[in-house]
């Protein structure tokens, strides 16, 4: 009985001691893991393995430098005066995107990439064009015809060689919706240079009015004062041709500042009408345009430019 009593005590006692050095071993592991954590944490964070070094910007080579520009001021400094921002784990790509989008109006979207260890990347996406879309809110839209950001309407007169295109349907259109035809928006957008070149007119590009987006016409204003209604149908070109044909024909410059507008829409006519109308025999005149096709134009000028050639060549 004594003998077992011995036998049972001595097992407690090794039990004991198994039991100390099993703690002993967990807390040096937990200590030894727990080192490994903070020097793994201090050589990501704080040494120079994963400091920003290159800033890379694709896609947008004419604003390359102040993008760049935008990033640096963004990974400089620490966050609460202890991590440093020119990390490649702690940086905020989020903020750095936020900021390139609302000063690059031009940027449609920007992804920026992590290249381990040192380096960032920013692919950029840009819009071929844009104009400026008014029916309750005035929005930019972009060659897709889709809306991208408002503007308010008092700050429209700081806009500088942007089309503003004035709806008169009324209807308003969100964030991101389409605002009417691609055709359209790409057709205002060329508008003024187009008129400009085919006809000597110009044209204030920020008076475009269309009744609708369906309505097949708009409606824009000359430096001059005057209006001219051109249709959405037919190109624009060969309706700017016939007003040039019908100012150098028709139309004496003294005319000109009495004008209230010309209207192209009729294929194959063209209708102008003077401010004093009432004081003329006729209210509206109209003018059969029995000119060149737009081809026959582009042979004439194709010849003109030949003989030219011969002369020089002579």
């Amino acid at each position: 009985m004594v003998q077992k009593k011995h036998e049972i005590n001595k097992k407690t006692k090794n039990k004991k001691k198994t039991t100390f050095f099993d703690i002993f071993k967990k807390v040096l592991f937990w200590l030894a893991f727990l080192s490994f954590l903070i020097t793994t944490f201090w050589v990501l964070i704080f040494s120079a393995v994963m400091r920003i070094e290159t800033i890379q910007v694709f896609g947008a080579p004419e604003d390359e430098h102040k993008i760049i520009k935008i990033v640096e001021d963004n990974i400089f400094g620490k966050y609460f005066d202890l991590i440093p921002r020119n990390n490649l784990l702690t940086f905020s790509s989020s903020k750095i995107k936020e900021e390139v989008l609302s000063n690059f109006i031009m940027v449609r979207t920007i992804d920026i990439k992590r290249k381990f260890p040192t380096e960032i990347r920013h692919d950029i996406e840009k819009r071929e064009m844009f104009v400026i879309w008014c029916s309750e809110k005035c929005w930019f839209v972009d060659e897709r015809a889709e809306t991208f950001r408002e503007i308010a309407k008092q700050d429209l007169e700081d806009t500088k060689e942007i089309a503003i295109i004035a709806d008169g349907s009324g209807k308003d259109v969100e964030n991101g919706g389409k605002v009417a035809d691609v055709k359209i928006i790409k057709l205002c957008s060329n508008l003024s240079k187009t008129v400009e070149e085919k006809s000597g007119i110009n044209i204030d590009q920020k008076s475009i009015y269309i009744p609708s987006p369906m309505s097949g016409e708009l409606r824009v204003k000359t430096v001059q004062g005057w209006e001219i209604y051109f249709s959405t149908e037919r190109p624009i070109t060969t309706q700017a041709r016939i007003l040039k044909r019908i100012l150098k024909s028709k139309l004496v410059e003294e005319d000109l500042s009495q004008l209230e507008y010309i209207d192209l829409r009729i294929k194959g006519k063209a209708v102008y009408r003077f401010k004093n109308y009432e004081e003329r025999e006729k209210e509206l005149r109209e003018i059969e345009i029995r000119g060149k096709t737009d081809e026959q134009e582009k042979r004439a000028d194709a010849k003109k430019g030949e003989k030219k050639d011969k002369k020089k060549k002579e």
